[in-house]
Formats: C-alpha cells, sequence, structure tokens
C-alpha cells in the first residue's frame, strides 16, 4: 500500500472526511435536512445488526427525526476511517469507519441515564456533481457501555419509541 497521493486523490480524501464530517455533526445537531448533503437520494441502509431497519434514505430520514426526540445527549466520534478507492478515476471508495457514540436518555425511571454505543459504518461513497455521497451504508454493532436504559439493541427500542411518537411505520 502506498501513502504516495497525488494532490487530487488527497483532495477527494479530504472531502470524504468532510462528509463524514457534516454527518455526525448534522445528526448530534438534530439538523435532519442537513444530511441530503451526505447521502445521495437512493441510498439504501442496513441498520439490521443494530435491531433496526433495512431501507432507502427517505424512510431512514423519518427515523433520524423520530430519534432525536428519544435521546437527551448525542455525541458520535468517528475515527480511524480507512478510504479505500474501488478504481483509478476515484469515482467509487469503500470506507469503514470506527464510531463510539456517548448519548444519554431518559429511562422510564424519569432520570437520565449516560452509555457509549461502539461499532463501526461500512459505507460505499460515490463522487457526484454535488461532491461525495454516501449511496449504501451498513451498520456494524459492537456493545453497549455505561448506564443504557432500554436494552441491549439500541436500534430495536429507539425505533419502537419512534413509532410511538407516530411518524414511522
Amino acid at each position: 500500500m502506498t501513502t504516495d497521493y497525488d494532490p487530487a486523490e488527497v483532495a477527494d480524501r479530504m472531502a470524504i472526511n468532510d462528509t463524514i464530517i457534516r454527518y455526525t455533526h448534522a445528526l448530534d445537531d438534530h439538523e435532519i435536512d442537513v444530511l441530503d448533503t451526505v447521502f445521495t437520494p437512493d441510498c439504501q441502509f442496513d441498520l439490521t445488526s443494530a435491531g433496526a431497519m433495512r431501507a432507502p434514505w427517505p424512510e431512514v430520514k423519518a427515523f433520524f427525526r423520530k430519534l432525536g426526540e428519544t435521546v437527551s445527549r448525542d455525541m458520535h466520534m468517528f475515527g480511524m476511517s480507512r478510504i479505500t478507492f474501488t478504481d483509478a478515476s476515484r469515482q467509487m471508495a469503500h470506507v469503514k469507519s470506527k464510531v463510539i457514540n456517548p448519548g444519554g436518555s431518559i429511562g422510564e425511571d424519569g432520570r437520565e441515564h449516560f452509555y457509549q454505543i461502539h461499532g463501526h459504518y461500512e459505507d460505499v461513497f460515490v463522487k457526484t456533481a454535488e461532491g461525495w455521497r454516501i449511496r449504501e451504508r451498513t451498520w456494524r454493532h459492537g456493545w453497549i457501555s455505561g448506564d443504557y436504559p432500554h436494552a441491549e439493541m439500541p436500534g430495536s427500542v429507539r425505533a419502537d419509541i419512534a413509532r410511538r411518537l407516530g411518524e414511522i411505520a
């Protein structure tokens, strides 16, 4: 593996990283419409390892809106993103990012509980006219540490809460 990157490849790597940063800030700040600049309109998600859904971006977007109402705090931390371009013209890349999400949630006991969700994303990025976007996203659930007030699988619990709040099927 070479680390002799030409300036255009460095620019692509930085643009992919900027897309990841835009995602984390938008999600944690509950600016869900900004995520339209992260994902392609036809992006496919697989969140099943956390007990959530396999669905296209419009359904996941509605899910994310409701999830913002289920937690008191979110602070996604991405790191060690491995970017592998799949072709010489760098029009597509596979990106694997390690993720820790410290969060807070109000439990049934009425108090705020703090925990961390650990895992990684496997993404397929494509270069579009608007910049680098994610076309496929798979979450690989690792584990939960801390005082998680709901259950072992955060996606299933949060999906149930979001359904009760009424906007997703």
